[in-house]
């Protein structure tokens, strides 16, 4: 389900600066806005509170629909079959929570993480099909891994978006294999060859990557090596998730990296880390000449707290606004040689913040 895209005025004083840096070229207003967003899960007491006849995103699905593209990661599979995997902890949801996601705006489920294959094989078929079924499109996951590392891609408005998702798995054996069902795995190699293969197909590619280590500020050095190895693939936005809270944004060469995006809608409040996210977004520019389309992203975000009670998404009050910003510059510093300001932007009666490298 494709939104219209929409335009935002005061961006408009960054394309008088596009057009006059390339000179030239045509520059039209901003034709996509790719959306983003970590963690989703409807398990354990966001099912107690779905049951009362809550609406889980009351708060952002009005902000979320008016995007061209959106993506969440489902941390859960969505069936009522299969056996429950030996792990710690096994999420599964009913196929009637995908209505809230459907109802939301959002078009992409990323698979690659460690609960997509909680009960199995049976529940990964099953998820695969009420993915269809609730017409959103999905990566990540298959019944074999050349179904796993299929990219969405979505034409829209001129622009060409691929999308690729990896993932962390507990216990490795859920990974998917040539003649078997799982989740396309974190291998530096495997990604590379699958962000090279993509990247002439499209003009923007995002890869999302379940990975890090949960309940830190900042990302491990095998995260930084990889992401920078997935940029220098091609991808020109990563997207991570699994750590549950955020984790730095850096620039690398031409492409960015969101360390962590936290959790969205996920049965977790326990401390003030987890209830702090954010909503991502880039708005891709064109520029055309006579012999080439280049796509400029401008990237931003908005804080999101998470309510303690029924685990939603809400945009925060302006001392809890202030709070999660400052921590975002805290956590991005030690990633960033040349730190980047925030500029305020009003969209949709919604305060977001865009990214402007030094």
């Amino acid at each position: 389900m494709l939104k219209k895209s929409f335009i935002v005025l005061p961006i408009v004083f960054f394309i008088f600066g596009l057009a006059i840096l390339f000179a030239g070229t045509a520059v039209k207003p901003a034709p996509v806005t790719v959306l983003f967003v970590g963690d989703v899960c409807f398990d354990w007491g966001v099912k107690d509170v779905i049951a009362t006849g809550f609406y889980p995103f009351a708060h952002v699905d009005s902000f979320i629909e008016k995007a061209t593209i959106s993506i969440f990661n489902l941390e859960t599979c969505i069936s009522t079959n299969g056996e429950k995997v030996e792990k710690t902890y096994n999420f599964r949801c009913p196929p009637g929570v995908l209505k809230y996601i459907t109802n939301s705006g959002f078009d992409i489920a990323t698979l690659g993480n460690n609960h997509t294959m909680d009960y199995g094989p049976i529940a990964l078929a099953d998820t695969l099909d009420n993915l269809k079924m609730y017409h959103l499109k999905y990566t990540g996951a298959g019944k074999n891994l050349a179904q796993a590392v299929v990219p969405v891609i979505i034409v829209t408005n001129g622009v060409t978006v691929g999308t690729l998702s990896f993932g962390y798995m507990n216990p490795p054996t859920l990974k998917a294999a040539e003649n078997k069902p799982g989740v396309a795995p974190i291998d530096t190699k495997l990604m590379t060859a699958e962000v090279k293969k993509l990247r002439p197909k499209v003009d923007f590619l995002i890869v999302a990557i379940h990975w890090g280590n949960e309940y830190v500020d900042y990302p491990n050095d095998a995260q930084k090596k990889m992401g920078h190895s997935l940029i220098d693939a091609g991808a020109d936005l990563v997207i991570g998730h699994h750590p549950h809270i955020l984790q730095g944004i850096e620039k690398y060469k031409n492409g960015v990296i969101f360390y962590s995006v936290g959790n969205f809608m996920f049965p977790q409040t326990d401390n003030v880390h987890l209830r702090a996210t954010l909503i991502g977004m880039a708005d891709l520019f064109i520029t055309q000449t006579k012999n080439k389309k280049t796509v400029l992203p401008v990237y931003s975000f908005i804080p999101i707290w998470r309510n303690s009670v029924t685990y939603d998404p809400e945009f925060p009050g302006k001392a809890t606004n202030d709070s999660i910003l400052s921590h975002i510059q805290k956590i991005s510093m030690p990633l960033n040689p040349k730190m980047f300001t925030l500029k305020k932007d009003e969209l949709h009666g919604v305060t977001r913040y865009i990214i402007e490298w030094k």
